[in-house]
């Protein structure tokens, strides 16, 4: 029995060799990635969690954070073993990294096992999937849900149960809880479907009733996000304006990892599509050829699900976007850019013996070098340990009666997360900017300058020891007053990397 155990592990090793090499890569590139800047919107998020389960939600119906706080649930239940930021990044990671086998599943089940392996080769370089594997945010869960609703849709569809029809619902509708544009990935399914009803006219009536209990299960959150976007609207656009266009390239580009790729996978389709036209063999006008190219392209239900699953999504973030409320975050569009990849895989396993295995030696040793390069600029050669090495030196030789200073709307990001009182020392822009996530966030700790100057609201006589906390190239001359005041009563000044801390002794000033 032992021998046949065995015989079955290799044959699976052997089998598979590619997809493990696959996984192994896009596991070290993330990795190294765990140790990357401590962004803002990661403190939001730890910080959220951190807080009871009753004002997890309360914190979210505030506008501090505007998905709702299915994420946010699960990583205040995951930081119970470590609050460290390491260990709170290990979740999105563990999604991150299933992202990559998933994305071999459905397009190997869609089209053959070859394009899937690429597919999953190309997410597992990406640098944009590199770098929110890691991120403390819901995008790696948003993704990892999305892919799971598509597959078990495909095999619904094509072999229904009443076991693949729960496993749809459910990934389907934890999808849409995780992000708003989970919506996206409904109506994708929906659109496809109305195409096909008449191919799959039965299993298109018991997808119809699937997604009665999915928007059941889903009702509480149009009133949610009725709400957020009230909210919103009050601030101001979410993201900054730019064009719908610019865009959607722009888009291109970041998921190619540069412009240059790009050009690469579209040079690499203009071949295919000048010997489709000719392979129609008629001699009617060039348009005709065309249009003939894009009929059958539409009655194919792998490359429709393809398309409509990647462009449907994008086209509707630029009609929402054309409110006050702009939607025109890249990685709000994670999961719909793996039928990206998808395609850009059939492109390339389109040509022929020496020509396909010459582009895909050049494309599999450029990306990995690439992906290499990205995760180590980003993890060691980036400026982003010296924070987390002020932080512990705070925290080692805080007290309760120090008062942190921050001048720095980065620098305050890793400091929301220390359970010890923090002021914001900041100009006005920077203020309007944070108020988008609203002080409740830092225990209304947000304050322009003018605030901070009187002492009869914020009385500094309270503390005995001041930390200010700034980057080195960072320009004071807006708080010249605050040295001039304290200057003889600075005690210290710790200097790490590009940061500098400056300690005094309040209660000698006073």
């Amino acid at each position: 029995m032992k021998s046949i155990s065995l015989r079955k592990f290799f044959y699976y090793i052997t089998y598979n060799y590619k997809l493990i090499s696959i996984f192994i890569l896009g596991i070290i590139l993330r990795i190294l990635l765990l140790n990357k800047e401590f962004f803002f919107d990661e403190a939001i998020s730890l910080y959220i969690a951190k807080q009871p389960l009753h004002r997890i939600i309360f914190l979210h119906l505030k506008s501090i954070d505007c998905v709702f706080p299915f994420f946010n649930y699960l990583l205040s239940f995951w930081i119970k073993i470590s609050d460290s930021i390491i260990w709170a990044r290990v979740l999105p990671l563990i999604f991150g990294i299933f992202n990559i086998y998933l994305a071999y599943r459905i397009v190997a089940y869609l089209f053959n096992r070859e394009i899937g392996l690429l597919t999953a080769f190309l997410v597992s370089t990406s640098e944009y999937y590199i770098f929110y594997s890691v991120e403390i945010r819901t995008y790696s869960l948003f993704t990892t849900l999305a892919l799971l609703s598509w597959f078990y849709f495909l095999k619904f569809i094509k072999e229904p149960s009443f076991y693949k029809r729960f496993l749809y619902s459910f990934f389907t509708s934890l999808c849409i809880y995780s992000h708003l544009f989970g919506l996206f990935v409904l109506l994708t399914q929906s659109i496809i479907l109305i195409l096909n009803r008449k191919n799959y006219i039965s299993n298109f009536r018991k997808w119809a009733w699937s997604a009665i209990p999915i928007m059941v299960i889903i009702s509480p959150l149009i009133l949610y996000y009725f709400y957020q976007y009230n909210n919103f609207y009050k601030i101001g656009s979410y993201v900054d304006y730019i064009p719908c266009f610019k865009y959607l390239i722009s888009s291109l580009n970041i998921y190619s990892n540069h412009k240059y790729f790009l050009l690469l996978y579209i040079g690499l389709s203009i071949p295919i599509f000048i010997k489709k036209i000719k392979d129609l063999r008629i001699f009617n006008s060039f348009f005709k050829k065309i249009k003939l190219v894009f009929n059958r392209i539409s009655t194919d239900f792998k490359l429709q699900f393809i398309f409509i699953s990647f462009f449907l999504p994008l086209i509707c973030i630029c009609i929402l976007s054309l409110g006050k409320i702009k939607f025109f975050s890249f990685y709000y569009s994670l999961p719909f850019f793996i039928f990206f990849y998808s395609i850009v895989s059939k492109i390339i396993i389109f040509y022929k013996d020496k020509i396909k295995n010459f582009i895909l030696i050049l494309t599999i040793i450029i990306l990995s070098l690439n992906g290499l390069r990205f995760s180590l600029f980003t993890a060691f050669f980036n400026y982003k340990l010296e924070i987390n090495k002020v932080c512990e030196l705070i925290k080692r030789n805080l007290t309760r009666d120090d008062l942190v200073v921050i001048y720095d709307r980065y620098t305050f990001a890793i400091f929301g997360c220390l359970d010890v009182p923090i002021r914001i020392i900041t100009n006005k822009e920077v203020l309007k900017d944070a108020k988008l996530y609203k002080a409740d966030v830092f225990r209304n700790n947000f304050l322009t300058l003018d605030d901070y100057a009187v002492t009869e609201d914020y009385p500094l006589q309270i503390y005995s020891r001041l930390w200010l906390v700034y980057l080195e190239n960072t320009d004071l001359s807006d708080i010249d007053w605050f040295f001039k005041n304290y200057s003889k009563s600075l005690s210290r000044i710790y200097k790490i990397d590009k940061y500098l801390v400056r300690l005094y002794n309040l209660k000698e000033r006073f």
